[in-house]
This record gives structure tokens, sequence and C-alpha cells, in this order.
């Protein structure tokens, strides 16, 4: 009974990782939930920010942030990835996609493991401009800018070492 278990359960997760692998939402059209609810926190009503952005002191845009990921929107978006000194890695997606939720923590390391380079995150619910502007039709829609030029473009879940071969193509 006991090899019965351990050899449907790698069968099942296999099935499982393999479907959420090849992931990607399609967007028909950005909705804006009237009842969703976002927290604000303290300090961006102090810093003058809007909900779900947080905004870089002087110091910190300085030093680019580098080893965390950062949100843009429409206002930040020029100054975060089209002016960086140094490769973006950007992120379209949207808080209900299950494939971007799934995508967050590999973001995270990413911009840990390499702080040569920026992580950025655009919500396509907020920022349909951004969307429209750069074609986003499915999410999660990662696209890498050098010196303000999309450079390498990928659609859906992607590894670790696959986002960071796209950063230093």
């Amino acid at each position: 009974m006991g090899s019965t278990r351990s050899t449907t359960r790698p069968a099942i997760v296999a099935v499982v990782v393999l479907s959420l692998a090849a992931a990607a939402v399609t967007v028909a059209q950005p909705s804006r939930a009237p009842h969703k609810i976002e927290t604000v926190s303290q300090t961006n009503l102090q810093n003058n920010n809007s909900p779900g952005e947080e905004r870089m002191s002087t110091a910190e845009s300085k030093n680019l942030s580098h080893g965390r990921v950062e949100h843009a929107e429409l206002g930040s978006f020029e100054q975060k990835v089209l002016q960086s000194s140094v490769p973006v890695l950007v992120d379209f997606y949207a808080d209900w996609c299950g494939p971007c939720r799934m995508l967050a923590p590999v973001l995270d390391d990413v911009a840990r493991e390499m702080p040569s380079a920026r992580v950025v995150k655009v919500n396509v619910d907020h920022n349909p401009e951004l969307a429209s502007t750069y074609g986003i039709s499915s999410i999660p829609s990662l696209m890498v800018f050098k010196d303000g030029e999309v450079t390498a473009r990928h659609v859906g879940v992607a590894s670790k070492d696959r986002l960071k071969n796209l950063l230093t193509r």
C-alpha cells in the first residue's frame, strides 16, 4: 500500500506542475471591481502615495532600490522603467490572476539575486493605458526594457533562470 501511494503522488504533482507552467490568463477587457477594497498604509498617506503604490525616498531612488520588487503606475513608469540606467524586468499582472500570484515569489528571488537589474510590477486593472500601450492581451506578461526599449518578452509563468536569462541577453 505504501508503494502505491509513492507512485501515484509524483504523477499527480507532475500534472499540476505542467498545467501551471503553461498557464497564462487572457485579458479580454480590464475591469474594475466596484467592491474591491484597497488598503492604504500610513506611510503612503504621509508620502502622498496612491493606494497600492509605494514610492521611494530620494536616497532610495538614487540607489534604484535594487533587491526588491517595485510597483509602477502611469505616472511613475517613465522614471522607473524607461529612464532606468539598468535593465528592467516589467511584470504586467492583476491581483485576481492565479498564474501572476504564482510568479510573485520568483520575481522576488530575481530582484534579490540580480542587484544589477530592476524588477517592476504594473497592475493592468489599475493601469489599462500602460497595458494598451504595450499590447498586453494575456497576463502575466513580462517585458525587459534596456535604455527605454523593449528587448525581450515572455507570456505566462516562467522560471527564475528563464527570467535571469531574459535580463542578461
